[in-house]
């Protein structure tokens, strides 16, 4: 209610639709809607902020609109947008680092983006371009000195867990697992750390499915059954997922 009240009193006050103070009270209004389940409202109110920014080459705010727009776009498989949205996003990203930004915090956030973008290729069946921008991202990462838990912590295990993701569905296994077991060693290392028990339980479901589909079902249980403990005791988002597929593999046991 308040940022309607906050929009409204700056139309009031004779701020421009295209304005940058008004765009920037709709963008947290879209921010707040996708959070309460509208996505269909959000997505309406980004797509016009997304046109004013780029239109007006707001670079800052590109990227915050990404993170949310990118997301929406590619859950009901508008996948050349999305691919628009997050290449654009890298391009606004690089003029902010010219311009002298915050270079630590502008290359996490391409981080970020590129590795949304592969998981959009990846969605399309373009494993390989996929495969090739995860790899990229993964050498930058493990390039930056580690500096004790910050917001790249367990970053380079999310992107290992992708490319777990991308090689399973090229029907490559073996590399797969072998991927998806680099990535639960750097989650161990950070233990109590969200972001990396968020993947740890990820990952866990992943070599899961792995394992059921090399019709390894104790395995599989096993993997299910410590994802899911792990899940609940970090409040992860997986948690009904992998009690489906704990439940299907019940029934056919």
């Amino acid at each position: 209610m308040f940022l309607l009240r906050a929009l409204t009193q700056l139309y009031k006050d004779g701020f421009a639709e295209h304005s940058s103070v008004v765009q920037e009270t709709v963008l947290r209004l879209a921010t707040a809607a996708d959070k309460m389940g509208e996505r269909q409202a959000a997505e309406q109110m980004l797509q016009g902020v997304w046109t004013n920014a780029v239109k007006e080459k707001w670079d800052g705010m590109v990227p915050r609109v990404a993170r949310v727009l990118g997301p929406l776009l590619t859950a009901h498989g508008a996948y050349e947008e999305a691919v628009d949205v997050y290449g654009m996003t890298v391009q606004a990203l690089r003029r902010l680092e010219v311009g002298g930004g915050d270079v630590d915090a502008l290359h996490l956030d391409t981080a970020n983006i590129v590795t949304s973008l592969a998981e959009v290729f990846a969605l399309k069946g373009d494993c390989t371009s996929a495969e090739a921008l995860l790899s990229g991202v993964l050498v930058d990462i493990r390039a930056r000195p580690s500096e004790g838990v910050d917001a790249w912590t367990c970053l380079d295990a999310v992107v290992m867990l992708d490319l777990a993701q991308v090689c399973e569905k090229s029907e490559r296994p073996r590399e797969s697992a072998a991927w998806a077991n680099s990535a639960l060693k750097v989650t161990r290392e950070h233990r109590g750390v969200w972001a990396c028990d968020n993947c740890e339980s990820h990952t866990l479901f992943h070599l899961g499915k792995l394992a059921e589909a090399a019709s390894n079902r104790d395995s599989a249980h096993v993997f299910y059954s410590r994802a899911l403990d792990l899940a609940r005791r970090s409040n992860t988002g997986n948690i009904e997922q992998i009690k489906e597929s704990i439940k299907k593999l019940n029934e056919n046991d």
